[in-house]
């Protein structure tokens, strides 16, 4: 590795053995750190010329960096050599290490502890051609602080520049004078940090390496420089660019013509240019600062006029400059570091400047007044636009918590400018423990839901763990000019001793300058602290039972604490847990060096209550229930339920310690008492109504007041209650209402006519004011019983009607100007009228409402019934105040539907009327036994029959004519109830017609009369055809049981017109077809009602 290291003197064989062994060593020492850059094959494989390069100068290797960094270099040193075609000589060689052909060192000024290496370049300078496999061309020896330690550098790039001049004969061709060598040796020098370093072995150009081109002799000087980019926390953000090359300018118009200016001063102005590069500038507000690095060589020396030296800025590449003077640069060759040749050949500056133009991304000097010049670098590093800040942060405790608070404000001057993807840290004292459920994070006064907040640990300098809580993402990792967060951390004291809290923060991020993504990481861009006393807590916790605690607060170590607890009701004291236990309520200590945490702790008192039903049922029992449970628990006191009887309230025991309101008890505060609640009733009283059921009152029962823990006797119905029924029909209100009167067999007597508001007998007859009976044949009945003839009103018709209304003889003859009555050789006798009567229903006894249709009573007259019975039976027992009907049960009378029959004289003849097929014709019910009772004898009692029929009463007939039956029915409880009907034996042999009729109103009483006596011819159709006999006699029915089939009201105005409709068209079809049509449609149908 260092075989091509030069031994100069000639020493003893023994320092030469000594000398290589310590440099071995080093060397093995040193070769781990610093393989990279310093092997042959990966020297440059090419050379650059009359070029510049930009340089990587970032830790990524990118070609314009960003960060708190600055420009170092070692200055200038050099060695000078004029070697000519007839001299081979080396003038003022530096040989500052003994053993190299030519060595000289510089120091690169630095503080190690503060400031570190970024990017390091050696840059040497040479005539000597450049051979990438001519190891007496291709490296230099770069050594370290001792002076020893060191390593061969061979050039990662090349470049050299060229006179040649198209203006001069002879110059046409290519001229390469200067090589500029370029190698990385970062990590060289990053490793050995600031100091001495050496630079030995430069190769030089003798007189036997000139090529022929170049011609001449002049200065050809090498020389090196070493040149950082270095990195320190105090170092304003900046961004840092760096070019090398070897670019020459003759700066004589003999040589370049105007191609550079048109007057001497432009044409000897040699300009250099740095550029920053990804949209970087300066930043736009306050004072720019930065540096500028260039370095030239001049061939020739020019002592008259020195080198001037102009700065300038540019926006952009070839855009207007802002030129600034930057003074005279008088330097020349140095040997051992002492400058002894001025005015002349190698120049290089590194200017620390202000006042740089705003936005600008070029930077570079004109260098005026040169001849022969080479431009071998130029760098710059320049303020760009960084974010201000403002922080404070607060610690403080309360309720025993340090809560750490902390507001940070970005301040920056410049537009989007800020720190993107960044976080924000806080670290806490070893002794805090931060709860992350209880914190918050704001960006301009707005709560960040989005922010991801995490819990780390951080180890200090000296050992110690520090807890920290990261926040990151949301507004919190990209904020910019005027954004402001804050924060709020609650925290744990985790430890004990301590004497404050120290906590701080930190704002970390990438870099974005005036909206540019710089893409550098800033620690720390901004960082605020605080600290509080470690005062120490008493915490005292109220435990069950404890109404309050005191001595609460925050003390120094070994002040005097007294804490004490106040007990609440209904609870004993019991003690103190925790850091001090204790059975003394009111305890004091001195405060140690720690948090005290006590809980003072009472135990609840307990009683006991007892619920006595007394008779009722309480939560399903009627036992007396007893219940032990604690001070303050409340329980569901429900009202207790007693069969017949209203709950009035609950007796309390004396004395009693609980308390009941609202059907709710809570345990009393004394420890082992005893409650007892009992119940008292109050027996519900009813009201007992009676009901006829149907009946009706003669004389009223009145309601009866009953208590349910008594008896009572329940009263007789009997002539205070009535019901009768007739026909099957109630009637008891009408016999009431005097409407119908009956005899004290029941027979009926007299019943008003609805329409005339007459007294009539069941056979028709108008019972007058004196008493005396007017009948329908228009006798009258005296009183006496004596009779006086009737007047016989003959009337006039000329065909026979169906109409028979149920009017009085001299009613109708009134109505009726003529009745011709037609002489018959026999007047039959009239049907025999039965009497009609009433049977009045036997009170049985008392029913409740689902009873009432039973002639079976639950309950008979006189009994003395237990109320509670009567009461449950009604299923009212627990509505006090409750009405309880009892319904009368009545026996009724059974009844019979039943018609007068038609058969024919042949049926009658030969046996076929039968008591079986008479009451086949007609229907037996009652509303006890149920209906129908079907004919003969049953074993309930019950029978429907004929008891006095004979067959030969129908056998015997020689022809037509009509025989009464009368038809019976029994009850189950003995009553009995007939009903005579008449059926009709009708010859039907084919007799003559005859061909004149008279018409002829007809009721059922004259109907079986003679005609003479107002009945009807016996060839009358109306006695011969039995569908018309059917018709009549169900007129008659309807009639009899006010069943008609239609009903019309017929006022006086209506019959007014009837009259005149009759006397004009006649009665019914006689004189004209269709009148007895036409007289019901005009003058019956609009009156009917029914």
């Amino acid at each position: 590795m260092y075989s091509e290291r030069k031994l100069r003197y000639d020493r003893s064989t023994i320092y030469k053995i000594i000398l290589c062994v310590l440099f071995v060593i080093s060397a093995l020492l040193f070769s781990d750190k610093v393989m990279a850059g310093t092997l042959a094959e990966g020297a440059a494989s090419e050379i650059q010329k009359n070029v510049f390069n930009v340089l990587p100068v970032g830790q990524n290797d990118e070609n314009t960096t960003v960060g708190r960094y600055a420009l170092n270099y070692t200055g200038n040193i050099n060695v000078y050599s004029s070697p000519s075609p007839r001299y081979d000589d080396e003038s003022y060689c530096s040989q500052t290490l003994l053993g190299w052909s030519n060595s000289s060192m510089a120091t690169l000024h630095g503080d190690n502890n503060t400031t570190h290496i970024v990017k390091a370049y050696l840059i040497w300078e040479t005539r000597k051609r450049y051979n990438k496999d001519d190891s007496n061309a291709n490296h230099v020896t770069f050594i370290m602080h001792d002076g020893r330690s060191g390593a061969n550098i061979y050039p990662d790039w090349v470049y050299v520049d060229d006179r040649s001049s198209r203006y001069v004969s002879g110059w046409e061709q290519s001229r390469p004078r200067i090589y500029c060598n370029v190698a990385d040796v970062t990590t060289i020098v990053k490793t050995y940090g600031y100091g001495d370093y050496y630079v030995a072995n430069i190769p030089v150009c003798r007189a036997s390496d000139l090529w022929e081109q170049d011609t001449g002799g002049g200065g050809t000087p090498t020389g090196w420089q070493l040149i950082v980019v270095e990195e320190n926390a105090s170092y304003p953000v900046r961004a840092v660019t760096l070019s090398v090359g070897s670019r020459f300018r003759f700066g004589d118009v003999d040589w370049e013509g105007d191609d550079y200016g048109f007057d001497p001063v432009s044409r000897a102005t040699v300009t250099m240019q740095a550029e920053l590069f990804d949209g970087l500038k300066t930043k736009e507000y306050g004072d720019v600062t930065g540096q500028i690095l260039f370095g030239c060589i001049d061939a020739a020396r020019v002592t008259e006029n020195p080198k001037l030296i102009s700065m300038f800025t540019q926006q952009a590449r070839d855009s207007e400059k802002n030129v600034r003077n930057g003074g005279t640069v008088i330097e020349g060759l140095y040997r051992d570091g002492s400058l002894f040749c001025q005015q002349t050949d190698m120049c290089s500056v590194l200017y620390n400047v202000s006042g740089l133009s705003y936005g600008a991304t070029v930077f570079g000097v004109d260098v005026a007044n040169v001849r022969w010049d080479t431009q071998l670098y130029i760098g710059a590093a320049v303020d760009i636009a960084f974010p201000e800040f403002e922080s404070q942060q607060t610690t403080s405790i309360s309720d025993g918590k340090v809560i750490v608070k902390g507001k940070i404000e970005n301040t920056s001057a410049q537009d989007d400018t800020g720190l993107f993807d960044g976080e924000l840290t806080v670290t806490l004292d070893p002794n805090l423990t931060p709860d992350l459920t209880n914190y918050n994070i704001a960006v301009n006064s707005n709560i960040v839901s989005s922010a991801t907040v995490r819990q780390g640990t951080v180890t200090g300098a000296d050992g110690t763990v520090h807890n920290t809580v990261i926040f990151s993402g949301g507004g919190i990792s990209s904020w910019f000019k005027g954004d402001k967060i804050e924060y709020t951390i609650y925290c744990r004291i985790s430890g004990s001793g301590m004497s404050r809290f120290d906590n701080r923060d930190q704002l970390d991020g990438y870099l974005k300058s005036a909206g540019v993504d710089t893409g550098h990481w800033i620690d720390k861009a901004c960082i605020a602290s605080s600290w509080c006393n470690a005062l120490f807590r008493v915490d005292l916790i109220a435990g069950n039972g404890i109404q309050s605690v005191s001595g609460v607060r925050n003390y120094m170590s070994g002040a005097a604490v007294t804490i004490d607890a106040v007990v609440k009701n209904g609870y004993h004291w019991t003690g103190w847990t925790g850091t001090y236990e204790t059975d003394r309520k009111q305890y004091a200590f001195a405060m140690p060096v720690q948090n005290v945490r006590m809980t003072a702790n009472a135990q609840i008192n307990h009683s006991t209550l007892k619920v006595d039903p007394n008779g009722g049922t309480w939560q399903g029992s009627t036992a007396v229930q007893s219940f032990t449970e604690h001070y303050g628990t409340a329980k569901s006191i429900l009202h207790p339920v007693r069969t017949g009887y209203t709950f009035s309230g609950w007796v309390k025991s004396d004395p009693f310690n609980g308390s009941l309101n609202n059907a709710v008890y809570t345990f009393g505060a004394e420890d082992d008492a005893t409650d007892v609640l009992t119940a008292s009733w109050t027996a519900n009283s009813y009201t007992l109504h009676f009901d006829p059921n149907d009946g009706k009152e003669q004389a009223p029962i009145d309601d009866i007041t009953i208590m349910y823990d008594q008896n009572v006797t329940l009263p007789d119905a009997t002539g205070r209650y009535i019901r009768y029924t007739l026909d099957g029909e109630d009637i008891t209100q009408q016999v009431l209402d005097g409407t119908i009167v009956l005899d004290d067999s029941g027979v009926v007597v007299m019943v008003m006519d609805a329409d005339t508001g007459l007294m009539m007998t069941p056979a028709g007859g108008i019972i007058n004011e004196d008493g005396s009976i007017t009948q329908l044949d228009g006798s009258i009945t005296n009183s006496d019983g004596s009779v006086a003839d009737p007047e016989v009103v003959e009337a006039d018709a000329s065909s026979e009607s169906t109409e028979a209304p149920e009017e009085d003889a001299t009613e109708a003859e009134a109505d009726v100007e003529e009745l011709e009555v037609l002489e018959e050789s026999e007047t039959p006798a009239a049907d025999p009228v039965s009497d009609k009567k009433a049977y009045a229903a036997v009170f049985m006894g008392w029913s409740l409402e689902d009873g009432r249709d039973s002639f079976i009573p639950q309950w008979t007259a006189g009994m003395q019934v237990s109320v509670a019975d009567l009461i449950e039976a009604s299923g009212v027992a627990d509505q006090n105040g409750a009405m309880i009907t009892l319904y009368a049960s009545w026996d009724d009378c059974p009844w019979i539907v039943a018609t007068n029959l038609y058969y024919t004289l042949e049926q009658a003849q030969q046996g076929g009327i039968t008591d079986s097929e008479i009451l086949s014709h007609a229907t037996a019910s009652d509303r006890e036994d149920g209906s129908p009772i079907e004919a003969g004898f049953h074993e309930n009692g019950t029978s429907f029959s004929i008891p006095d029929y004979q067959a030969s009463d129908f056998t015997q007939f020689l022809r037509g004519g009509s025989c009464t039956e009368n038809l019976m029915v029994v009850d189950s409880a003995g009553s009995i109830y007939c009903k005579q009907i008449t059926v009709y034996v009708v010859d039907t042999t084919p007799a003559d017609v005859r061909t004149e009729r008279t018409t002829r109103f007809i009721d059922e009483k004259y109907y079986g009369s003679s005609y003479e006596r107002g009945g009807l011819l016996d060839d009358s159709i109306w006695k011969t055809d039995t569908a018309y006999v059917s018709a009549l006699r169900t007129a008659f029915e309807n009639l009899e049981n006010d069943a008609p089939v239609e009903t019309y009201t017929i006022n006086g105005e209506a019959r007014r017109k009837i009259r005149e409709y009759v006397d004009a068209h006649g009665f019914g079809d006689s004189r004209e077809v269709g009148a007895l049509q036409e007289m019901y449609d005009r003058y019956l149908v609009p009156n009917r009602v029914r």
